[in-house]
């Protein structure tokens, strides 16, 4: 529960830097968490650091496949942002916003 009165904008909001949206129990002022209405619970540590460019991205750019480091299928980019297992070789992937990459899990 935050309680800001500057809007939720920044890492001093407590809810913001738990990666949460504000809730009404937060009594908060002029809410403008960026996480509000985002479920994340699906998305990765790197993604909610980067919600606004997440936000950003267009349906074209959602629907855009990207080949996994295995090679074994190209996904598209909707799907890594929470996370894909590759049916081949059973390794898990997912694109990190941080680094603009399929990247293996683990080894993030």
């Amino acid at each position: 529960m935050c309680k800001c009165k500057s809007g939720c904008t920044n890492r001093r909001c407590a809810c913001l830097k738990s990666g949460q949206a504000c809730t009404d129990d937060c009594q908060c002022q002029k809410c403008q968490n960026p996480l509000n209405g985002v479920d994340t619970e699906t998305l990765s540590m790197c993604v909610i650091q980067n919600i606004q460019a997440y936000k950003a991205l267009s349906q074209s750019e959602l629907n855009q496949a990207y080949a996994l480091p295995c090679e074994h299928a190209s996904v598209p980019l909707q799907t890594l942002l929470t996370g894909y297992e590759c049916s081949e070789c059973a390794e898990d992937y997912s694109y990190s916003l941080c680094w603009n990459e399929v990247v293996q899990e683990g080894n993030s």
